[in-house]
């Protein structure tokens, strides 16, 4: 059997649930739904915004953003 991952020592996060979080993203096609990130199961997944999930507060922004590495467009891809 496979462990449930874990935080390394020291780490500053505390009070954190294997489970689902919100994410900040309302589902495209279906406004009532918005993606949680399940930190059990690394899944992204849409959820009715009626439902209770803790928040995963992040800092956003960033000052160097990476440059594409060409920006030439791509065959074959939908």
């Amino acid at each position: 059997s496979s462990a449930a991952p874990t935080l390394p020592a020291r780490h500053p996060f505390q009070g954190i649930t294997a489970g689902a979080y919100w994410t900040n993203d309302s589902v495209d096609v279906e406004p009532a739904q918005a993606y949680t990130v399940d930190f059990l199961r690394a899944d992204l997944a849409p959820q009715r915004k009626d439902q209770t999930h803790p928040l995963w507060c992040v800092r956003s922004g960033l000052t160097d953003r990476p440059q594409p590495l060409s920006t030439a467009p791509r065959q074959g891809i939908i």
